[in-house]
Order: structure tokens, then C-alpha cells, then sequence
């Protein structure tokens, strides 16, 4: 297919191909919330940043960074990798706003220039290869699976200190296209929205686990958009202890037994870090 992986946690990628490479979600600073402990998550947690792990992880300039929503776990280090990476941002009004107040809370200078404002529904041509933006769903939470309210940031507020303060702001699907006509699906939760998705199937998905729910959101996927010939299960770890080893705590069993079901055919990925994948 022509890509390269590399899996950074949680729902954060590197993807490498042709000479392009953009990132999806990075977030590698890793600090307990008590999201998996017994007594469940602190949202007054602190949002901290570990500057010797950002910099060494993105040596490396960056074409774009691409946001499927705005949660801590996927924005929170944004401002700083852009910055060292000279990657352009891309996400609704609400992430970049986030990322601006995020930017002026470490004190990084952020480009105007390169914030790249999406609605959902754009087709963006780069030449050689082209990134289709999807309106998409947050996963629901808990077992009366209510879904989490969207907390749209309409202005910039550099007071922003907890993990509370960054809310979903819409959440955005993408699938990219590259010179050789191979496309890859990038999923921000277990969910989507089935009136915005990919008209053909995309050749690679990188699927986040879908709780309680996997087998039916599998089942959905299949019944309208296809079979992929490859899945990649993503943002399954437990982002509260360190990545390697990953613990899992969004049941990739159940994942991988729901695709094995309704795609029979399909190579099933489990990421590894460290391990780039190729494709």
C-alpha cells in the first residue's frame, strides 16, 4: 500500500508516505487521571507536559498534524509538537481554539498561518495525494452509554488547566489517499457517524476499540462501508501507566474476535510500540 506506522499511545500515530508525513492524535506525555483506577478519572487533573519525551519523539519536521477531537488524551501536546515539527494543525474551530489556549499556557509561539480550520465534508488535494474529512460521533461513555457533550471552545482561554477544560469540540474522521491510489481510514473513537462515511471502502483502518459496544459497531461498519483488507486496533491502553508495555484495557480480544466475525478475510493489526508498521 505504500505507508509506514508507527504507533505513539492512545490514539497517536505517525504516518509516513510517499515523501509526506503527518501525524494523527499525538499526545505522549502520560500522567495519571485515575480514568482506569476503581474510584474512575480526577477531571480537576492537572494538564502537565514532558518536554524531554515531546522532543525527543519529533525530532523530525512534519507535514500536519491531523486532530479528530479535543480531548486531553489527543490535543494536549499539539501546540508543542507543531512547534518543533513546523507541522500544520488541522481541526474544527473548537480543537484550534484549544490549541491556541493550550500554546499560550507553555509559552509556545504558534503560527496563525498554520492552523487549518475544518467543518467536515472538505476534500483537501495536495497534489499527489488527497485527505477526505469526515464529520463523525464521540463513542459514548458508560453503561447508559450517554454520549459526552460536545464542550465547543468558541474563544480562547489561556487560564485552561485541567483535563476537564478540554472538551470533544466535534470529532472528525479522515481517509487519506496517496500516490498510488492505497487509502487509509484514521478513526477518533469507537463510533462514527453513518451518514458520513467513505463512499468505497478504504483499503486500511485504524480502528480505536469499541467498549462495550464492538461487535455492533463492527457489524455497523461492514454493513456500510465494507470489508477493509487490514484493521488496526487503536486507543486501547491504559494511558494512565507508562506505553511499553501497553496494558490494555479497551479489550482487543473483542475486537479482534468482532472483526475475525464480520470480516473473515481482513488482516488484523495489533500495534506495537516502537515496531513501525508497513502496509
Amino acid at each position: 500500500m505504500g505507508y509506514e506506522l508507527e504507533w505513539l499511545g492512545i490514539n497517536g500515530w505517525k504516518i509516513a508516505f510517499d515523501d509526506v508525513r503527518l501525524l494523527i492524535d499525538p499526545w505522549v506525555t502520560r500522567y495519571f487521571t485515575g480514568t482506569f483506577s476503581p474510584g474512575g478519572q480526577d477531571p480537576d487533573t492537572e494538564i502537565v507536559w514532558n518536554r524531554t519525551i515531546i522532543d525527543d519523539k519529533f525530532s523530525r519536521p512534519v507535514d500536519m498534524v491531523l486532530l479528530t477531537h479535543g480531548h486531553f488524551d489527543h490535543i494536549s501536546d499539539v501546540p508543542l509538537i507543531a512547534a518543533i515539527t513546523g507541522a500544520t494543525v488541522w481541526g474544527t474551530e473548537s480543537h484550534l481554539n484549544l490549541v491556541r489556549s493550550l500554546a499560550a499556557r507553555t509559552g509556545t509561539a504558534l503560527d496563525e498561518n498554520k492552523l487549518s480550520l475544518l467543518r467536515g465534508g472538505e476534500l483537501r488535494d495536495l497534489g499527489a495525494f488527497t485527505i477526505t474529512v469526515l464529520r463523525s460521533v464521540h463513542r459514548p461513555f458508560g453503561k447508559n452509554q450517554i454520549a459526552p457533550v460536545a464542550q465547543s471552545s468558541w474563544q480562547v482561554d489561556p487560564s485552561i488547566r485541567s483535563i476537564k477544560e478540554l472538551g470533544e469540540g466535534g470529532s472528525l474522521n479522515y481517509v487519506i489517499s496517496n500516490s498510488g491510489a492505497s487509502t487509509l481510514m484514521v478513526l477518533g473513537s469507537g463510533d462514527f457517524s453513518v451518514s458520513d462515511l467513505p463512499i468505497t471502502c478504504p483499503d486500511a483502518v485504524i480502528l480505536p476499540t469499541g467498549g462495550a459496544n464492538v461487535a455492533q459497531m463492527v457489524q455497523r461498519f461492514v454493513e456500510r462501508v465494507g470489508r477493509p483488507r487490514i484493521v488496526i486496533a487503536s486507543h486501547w491502553d491504559n494511558f494512565d501507566l507508562p506505553l511499553n508495555p501497553p496494558v490494555d484495557v479497551g479489550n482487543v480480544p473483542a475486537l479482534k474476535a468482532a472483526v475475525a466475525d464480520a470480516m473473515p478475510d481482513t488482516r488484523f493489526v495489533i500495534p506495537v510500540p516502537g515496531s513501525p508498521i508497513t502496509l
